[in-house]
């Protein structure tokens, strides 16, 4: 005899039915279902998505406030018979699928972890609801990683998040709210700050932002969200950040005391710092020594900035600005190559740096072919200085020229266009030979065939300079122009007005040798031979100056 129907079938000779079989977790999911229905909140309006499979969500939640559907979130429930509370009996510990946690990881709306606790009663519209909010936790596994091995991710529900009628999670659903349109508000501002971008541009650029907070310490945070009285962020005091700062400003008017001192307190604060902080300590102790004549110290200092941050860019060309300094010879003998192939940036700034370090090699026809491959202020920085070491003074100057009627530009670099446009105009003026004249061999009223309406032109462009300097706190460039200072106003007739701001650079910068020299030959010219004597004192001891040393002693 055959079955009449599907699921009929013969036993014993009698016609039975086979039915389906509920197993455990099934009717574990079923009767948590039913406790979830009974004791949610009535303003939420729960519709199944038949999740209880742990592949997704088992509900999605619409509030309803006053007839209106108002949020939405999701929700995952876990039944337990035997539900695992922790020793201080705190806390539940409820264990979910790894491939159902990276799928939760990929959502960006609000998710609810809810565990019914079927033990409290037979009937399931008796026992209880906890709930937790796991996006923090979330957060923490898209940091850390899951291992390849592990099968599942236990999650902590708290016995104080009781989920019955009388909860309300209006509060905690519109925070999830704002978070969510700070990321379009953030979109909104950068198409506004910079409209060229196209879209996955500022995608690209709206992503940079995160990191670059999560790098820096919380300081910058604070100075962020304290309101926009300014039209930069500036540091709390008291700060990491705000003593770099300090020691920033200290070094610009000159103060090389007070810059010492904030990084010294800035020290004590390291411990605490992030990597990027630090680095940043190692650049202004590398600027600090570099304004003290320290090269070797600056260069140490600045390699462990580059350390810390693969060699970002910022702490890598003063690195390498370091090594020129210290490694330099002027018959052009110097090997950069350690230096070159480190930087290897195609940044305007990187290739402007490797210009010249090419260039202090002797290879200055590639040096430029190099320098024209960078862009802006940086490409006419690099030719200005390669220009210079050739002597090429009608190229240095129009560069300068071109360079200083860029706006704004930063200090050191319109310093430095100063310093060669005056070295430059001065050499023209002077004639063809003024690399050979220039300094103790040169006449104080000036070589034959100098120009003096240009050399007083010059005296102009000289001036500006030394102005520059002072309010910078005389910084080691000044050696860079000390002899035509001394030589033009020697020319000029200018020695009794110019004598004090040049005692006043020398003595600021007792090690520069160039300078030294010039504050002598002019104190001499003036009669101030007690000045003339302290400046010789300075120098490094030579049979020349040690004769001039016994002449000014006895001079009245």
């Amino acid at each position: 005899m055959q079955p009449r129907y599907f699921g009929e079938q013969i036993m014993g000779g009698q016609l039975t039915s086979a039915l389906p079989q509920e197993n455990e977790a099934q009717q574990i999911g079923r009767m948590a279902t039913k406790c979830f229905h009974a004791n949610i909140p009535v303003a939420w309006k729960a519709q199944s998505l038949d999740g209880d499979d742990d592949c997704g969500y088992d509900f999605q939640i619409q509030t309803v406030e006053s007839g209106e559907v108002r949020d939405i979130f999701r929700a995952q429930l876990k039944g337990k018979t035997h539900p695992s509370l922790n020793a201080a009996k705190t806390h539940y510990s409820v264990a979910l699928d790894v491939s159902t946690v990276n799928y939760y990881a990929r959502a960006t709306e609000p998710i609810l972890l809810v565990m019914c606790d079927l033990s409290v009663a037979p009937k399931p519209k008796d026992c209880h609801l906890y709930y937790q909010w796991i996006h923090e936790d979330l957060e923490r596994i898209r940091a850390k990683g899951i291992p390849e091995t592990q099968q599942e991710v236990t999650f902590h529900v708290p016995v104080a998040n009781r989920l019955d009628d009388e909860t309300d999670l209006s509060a905690d659903i519109e925070q999830f709210r704002t978070l969510a349109k700070l990321g379009e508000q953030l979109d909104v501002t950068v198409r506004q700050s910079k409209p060229d971008l196209e879209r996955q541009e500022r995608v690209a650029y709206v992503q940079k932002i995160i990191p670059g907070l999560e790098q820096r310490s919380a300081s910058l945070i604070d100075a962020l969200t304290d309101g926009a009285e300014s039209s930069w962020v500036d540091a709390p005091e008291g700060t990491l950040p705000w003593y770099f700062q300090e020691a920033k400003m200290a070094l610009r008017g000159g103060n090389a005391s007070g810059a010492q001192e904030a990084l010294d307190t800035a020290e004590n604060m390291l411990a605490e710092a992030k990597p990027i902080e630090i680095a940043d300590y190692w650049h202004m102790v590398g600027r600090l020594r570099s304004f003290e004549l320290k090269d070797a110290q600056s260069l140490a200092a600045y390699d462990q900035a580059c350390k810390l941050t693969g060699d970002a860019e910022r702490h890598l060309i003063p690195w390498a600005e370091s090594n020129l300094r210290l490694r330099f010879r002027e018959d052009g003998k110097c090997d950069f190559s350690d230096a070159i192939a480190r930087i290897t940036s195609d940044s305007p700034a990187a290739v402007a740096m490797r210009a010249r370090l090419i260039a202090a090699e002797g290879r200055f026809d590639d040096a430029l072919s190099e320098a024209e491959k960078s862009s802006g202020i940086e490409r006419l920085t690099a030719l200005a200085i390669i220009f210079t070491m050739q002597a090429q003074w009608s190229e240095a100057l129009a560069i300068c020229e071109e360079g200083l009627a860029i706006h704004p530009q930063r200090e050191p670099t319109k310093l430095l266009f100063y310093i060669l446009k005056a070295r430059a105009k001065f050499t023209i003026a002077i004639g063809h030979r003024a690399t050979e004249i220039i300094g103790e061999r040169m006449p104080l009223s000036g070589p034959a065939g100098a120009n003096p309406k240009a050399v007083r032109e010059a005296w102009v462009d000289i001036s500006t300079a030394i102005m520059a300097l002072r309010s910078a706190g005389w910084p080691g460039n000044v050696d860079l122009i000390a002899d035509i200072w001394g030589a033009s106003a020697s020319m000029l007739g200018l020695q009794e007005t110019t004598l004090p701001v040049m005692a006043d650079a020398a003595n600021a910068r007792p090690t520069l040798q160039t300078l030294q020299a010039a504050l002598e030959s002019l104190a001499v010219q003036a009669l101030n031979f007690k000045l003339a004597l302290e400046a010789n004192e300075r120098l490094v001891p030579s049979i020349e100056s040690k004769l001039r040393r016994v002449v000014l002693r006895c001079s009245p």
